[in-house]
């Protein structure tokens, strides 16, 4: 049953405010539901379930995605990724699933921001969790999961890798936590992600 309470969490003229005031009008005048949970950007528990939160002309196919990947572990929460609307995870879904759809749209799309892009190989992994080896920062529900991992092959015929990570209203992660402020556990100096940062895992 969903909750009723103040529909808004953040008043005034942040980024925040404003995208909490488009999600509710969104729900209100596009998705036409009237309950929310707790306040008025978090849909109520049946329509998160009804895949509400994802395109609605892929609605079924990402919430059986989102499902999915949730299976595999850590890197997906459920309530967040499928009721709030604010959700990087949600939106992570909404901007990845259509390119894995079509793999020529989507290696058109890349090419406009990586170069030619001749071939997508395989699918776009979804909160991509890396080895451990990697960042050195797994354990449990902790470390780094990317929003998608891109594997592709370009125009030379070597084949390449990317990762992606997006936010949505998340300011605060612009700041490295994890490795700030712990210099006795570098990076190695040959380690690309810390070329710049030595006091940091990644950024």
């Amino acid at each position: 049953m969903t909750t009723i309470g103040k529909e808004i969490y953040t008043s005034g003229k942040s980024f925040r405010a404003k995208a909490e005031a488009n999600a509710r009008n969104y729900r209100l005048t596009e998705l036409h539901l009237t309950d929310y949970d707790k306040y008025g950007h978090i849909l109520s528990t049946s329509d998160g379930n009804s895949g509400m939160n994802f395109l609605p002309s892929l609605r079924n196919h990402i919430y059986e995605e989102v499902l999915e990947r949730n299976k595999k572990g850590k890197g997906v929460d459920i309530n967040r990724t499928t009721k709030n609307m604010l959700s990087s995870q949600a939106m992570c879904f909404n901007l990845f699933a259509p390119l894995n759809q079509d793999k020529k749209a989507a290696a058109a799309f890349f090419t406009q921001l990586l170069g030619n892009v001749e071939e997508i190989i395989g699918d776009i992994e979804y909160e991509f969790t890396p080895s451990k080896t990697i960042f050195n920062d797994q354990s449990g529900k902790g470390g780094v999961d990317c929003d998608a991992l891109l594997k592709y092959r370009d125009e030379k015929g070597l084949n390449k890798l990317l990762v992606i990570e997006t936010k949505f209203v998340e300011t605060e992660f612009s700041n490295c936590g994890f490795r700030q402020g712990e210099p006795e556990n570098q990076c190695p100096k040959d380690t690309t992600v810390a070329s710049d940062y030595s006091n940091c895992r990644y950024h």
